[in-house]
């Protein structure tokens, strides 16, 4: 492998286009180098004594180059981030843009392509809550029912014979209203008598 190779194939095993794997590369790779070359030379500075001030020195210096580099490819990498943040916020802006144009006519269409489905249910909701407007006159549980799918005419017989029941019952219970209130009546003058 040269000696950028590893960057390289980094950065293609990412899935980048090859134009972002060369500006990765034109950014990186210059510190790469350097630094495989320090890190290279530092393997010969081999402190045993305290004696060794000049290796103690020679290794300061490798060090601060290695840190100076880390910052500067620190810098880089922020830089070229951000610039790849900002073509984020731009596509994600521009679609936002096709999507706010698109959204409101796909609504429209699709109401236009489902017009007739769009009325028959409007139609079938009308019919339900007159139906059960209706029917909920004469009966205490309309949702027995299958009042949306029910033909006119089917409908039209229960609706009457479910009219013709509740005036029955009303009558019946009228009826019984007139007999209690008479027994009562009669109940009480036969008290009276008793008591006279």
């Amino acid at each position: 492998m040269t000696d950028t190779n590893e960057l390289t194939l980094v950065a293609k095993q990412a899935g980048l286009e090859q134009s972002k794997v060369e500006t990765l590369m034109q950014n990186f790779s210059g510190y790469f180098i350097e630094a495989k070359k320090i890190a290279k030379e530092s393997k010969e500075i081999m402190v045993s004594d305290e004696s060794q001030v000049d290796q103690m020195q020679k290794a300061r210096e490798f060090r601060l180059k290695l840190k100076e580099l880390r910052v500067k490819a620190e810098k880089t990498k922020i830089e070229l981030k951000e610039q790849s943040l900002r073509e984020g916020n731009a596509i994600q802006g521009v679609f936002n843009i096709i999507k706010a144009l698109i959204i409101p006519v796909e609504g429209y269409l699709e109401k236009q392509e489902k017009f007739a489905e769009i009325k028959e249910a409007e139609r079938r909701a009308s019919l339900l809550n007159e139906r059960t407007e209706e029917l909920s006159m004469y009966v205490s549980d309309v949702s027995l029912y299958n009042l949306e799918s029910m033909s006119d005419e089917v409908f039209a017989n229960l609706l009457a014979g479910c009219k013709m029941n509740w005036e029955k019952a009303r009558k019946e219970y009228a009826q019984a209203e007139v007999e209690r209130l008479k027994k009562e009546k009669d109940d009480a003058e036969k008290q009276k008598m008793i008591k006279a």
